[in-house]
C-alpha cells in the first residue's frame, strides 16, 4: 500500500490494504507516529477521551484501537466501566495486548471491522475512533454501523487529523504533515512505501462539514466538531 489510489479505494478492497498497510508497520507504529505529529497525538487522545466520564460503570467501545492508546489511557485514568477494543490488524493487537497485561487490566479485544461489528444493538455508552475512519470507505455505512451499537443517549467520539483552515498554517502543515512526516515514518520503519499512504488518506478525507452532514444523515444529533492545534486535528462529537 502507498500510492495515491489506495487512498480512494473503497470496501473490501480498501480494508485489505489498509491491513496489510499497518501489518508492515505494527512494531514501529507507536514511535512514529509520535515522531510524525511531534507528540502531539497524545495530547489530540487526551482531547477526545476528556468527553467520556471516568468514574462512570459505562461501557467504551474503541474501534481501530490499534497499540491499545486508547483503552491503556481509560485504565491508567481510572475508569471504572468496562473496555473493547476492536482492529483488523491481529499483528497491532498483539503489541496492544502486551501494553495492557503490564497494567493488570483485562480489555476486550478483537479482530474485526467497523462495517460488520459483532456486537448488538446499544451495547456501549461511548464508542471512541482515533485516527482509523480516514482509513475506511464508505465511511457513511460505518457512522450508520457506530449508531446501531451505541446506546440511546450514547456518544460518539471521532478524532482525526485535520486540514487547517488557516491559509499560512494549512501550507506549514502540508510541507510537515504530507512531506516531511512521511519521510521521517518512512526511515524509522524502513517502509517509505506505506507511508507514503498516509498524506493521501488525509486528502481524501471530507471537510468537517461534509463529516457533520454525515453524522445527521446516520440519525446523530447535537453533532459537532472541536478543533485542536491549529485545525490540524478535529474531535468530531455526536450523541445518539
Amino acid at each position: 500500500m502507498g500510492s495515491v489510489e489506495d487512498a480512494y479505494l473503497t470496501g473490501d478492497k480498501r480494508t485489505e490494504k489498509v491491513r496489510i498497510f499497518f501489518s508492515s508497520i505494527y512494531d514501529k507504529y507507536d514511535i512514529t507516529n509520535k515522531i510524525m505529529t511531534f507528540g502531539l497525538d497524545i495530547y489530540w487522545r487526551t482531547v477526545a477521551l476528556s468527553y467520556i466520564s471516568m468514574g462512570s460503570n459505562k461501557s467504551v467501545l474503541d474501534i481501530g484501537t490499534g497499540t491499545c492508546d486508547i483503552p491503556l489511557y481509560l485504565i491508567k485514568k481510572g475508569f471504572k466501566g468496562s473496555i473493547t477494543g476492536i482492529d483488523i490488524t491481529r499483528d497491532m493487537l498483539k503489541v496492544g495486548y502486551k501494553k495492557l497485561y503490564t497494567n493488570k487490566k483485562k480489555v476486550n479485544l478483537i479482530e474485526g471491522n467497523v462495517f460488520t461489528l459483532p456486537f448488538k444493538d446499544e451495547s456501549f455508552d461511548y464508542v471512541i475512533s482515533a485516527y482509523t475512519f480516514r482509513n475506511i470507505s464508505p465511511i457513511d455505512d460505518a457512522i450508520a454501523e457506530v449508531n446501531r451499537i451505541l446506546k440511546k443517549s450514547g456518544l460518539f467520539i471521532l478524532l482525526e487529523i485535520s486540514i487547517p483552515t488557516n491559509e499560512v498554517i494549512r501550507e506549514i502543515h502540508k510541507k510537515v504533515f504530507l512531506k516531511v512526516g512521511p519521510y521521517i515514518g518512512g526511515i524509522l520503519s524502513k517502509n517509505e512505501e506505506a507511508y507514503s499512504y498516509l498524506p493521501q488518506s488525509l486528502l481524501s478525507f471530507p471537510a468537517r462539514n461534509e463529516i457533520i452532514k454525515k453524522f445527521y444523515l446516520a440519525k446523530f444529533k447535537n453533532c459537532r466538531y472541536r478543533d485542536c492545534t491549529l485545525g490540524t486535528a478535529t474531535v468530531f462529537l455526536g450523541n445518539k
